[in-house]
């Protein structure tokens, strides 16, 4: 979490915001939230830290966190990055189907326990490009996965739709 926060603050990274990131949001705020894998780990981590250093540690988290959109336009809106999924007619726009759309991707149903399951072989985001000209990448530093907050895969992850030069 030190090396997210030291990258914004130094300029170095830009973030939006995942589903993890959203779930461990929740936990931040004292919201009641189903509490396993990476984010157990992550809880643990963080009860083992002295507490002037945890509640400040938490505080600059929690206000990354809130403040990460969930998605960027960049490169002139020629490249659009976000966690889950978004559509042409959604650029510019911020509604809570466009945000839950951003976190989870396209959602098609939910497991038994409740968890949702995303339509396989969509794209993770949709450039202004005409499809033709798009591809489309998984964008991590290498070696990187799990640094963000200690989830077993990437948390602090974008999904990326680049539009070809």
């Amino acid at each position: 979490m030190r090396i997210v926060l030291a990258m914004r603050e130094a300029g170095d990274a830009l973030l939006v915001i995942g589903n993890h990131d959203y779930k461990f949001l929740r936990w931040l705020r004292g919201r009641p939230v189903r509490v396993s894998h990476g984010l157990g780990a992550t809880i643990a981590q963080l009860s083992a830290l002295p507490e002037p250093d945890r509640a400040a540690l938490l505080r600059e988290v929690e206000a990354l966190l809130a403040s990460a959109p969930g998605y960027l336009l960049l490169d002139g809106a020629r490249l659009v990055v976000t966690h889950g999924a978004i559509h042409d007619d959604m650029l510019g726009l911020w509604n809570d189907r466009i945000a839950s759309l951003c976190l989870y991707g396209d959602v098609i149903g939910v497991t038994a326990d409740g968890r949702p399951t995303a339509a396989t072989g969509a794209p993770c985001a949709i450039s202004p490009q005409p499809a033709a000209r798009r591809r489309h990448a998984s964008c991590m530093p290498p070696g990187r996965a799990g640094a963000g907050l200690g989830q077993p895969h990437a948390d602090l992850d974008t999904a990326v739709s680049i539009a070809a030069a």
